[in-house]
């Protein structure tokens, strides 16, 4: 029960991050739209499968896919938040595209062959705890929000 509450806690953290996270100091009129999709995957975590990964601080490896689902094309802009219950968090960009051919064929679009992303984030300075996984695809002023259903335990 610990667990999910501090999961549960963690999922709210991005969320709020994420909605936050087009603010700044200008004054300007900018309107960011945020749209949720599915259309993503954490698959493994430091080559771990399971829902829940454990790891110990250092460098963590995060594997899987993501496409843009408006435009049916792969996310030129793709970037990973780890937010932890401490409200500690961590942005990561500009992952190493993977080809994902079995992506391309499932949703039959021969654009999203290099839908897959590797992701090496370095988590030295994180508390440990659990930290949720956000995957945010941006394009203009639009950003796709997707939620992974994997969580992080740094120990």
């Amino acid at each position: 029960m610990k667990t999910m509450n501090k999961l549960s806690a963690a999922s709210f953290m991005v969320m709020a991050a994420l909605f936050l996270s087009g603010c700044n100091d200008k004054n300007e009129n900018t309107t960011v739209t945020t749209n949720a999709t599915d259309k993503c995957n954490v698959e493994s975590i430091n080559g771990k499968t399971d829902a829940i990964v454990y790891v110990k601080r250092g460098t963590v490896e995060i594997n899987g896919w993501a496409f843009d689902d408006a435009k049916h094309a792969v996310a030129q802009d793709l970037q990973i938040y780890l937010v932890g219950a401490q409200g500690k968090s961590l942005t990561a960009k500009d992952p190493e595209k993977i080809q994902r051919p079995d992506v391309a064929k499932v949703y039959n679009n021969k654009e999203l062959t290099n839908s897959g992303f590797k992701f090496t984030v370095d988590t030295s300075s994180f508390v440990p705890g659990a930290y949720g996984i956000t995957l945010k695809m941006l394009e203009g002023n639009t950003q796709s929000v997707c939620q992974s259903k994997k969580s992080l335990v740094i120990m």
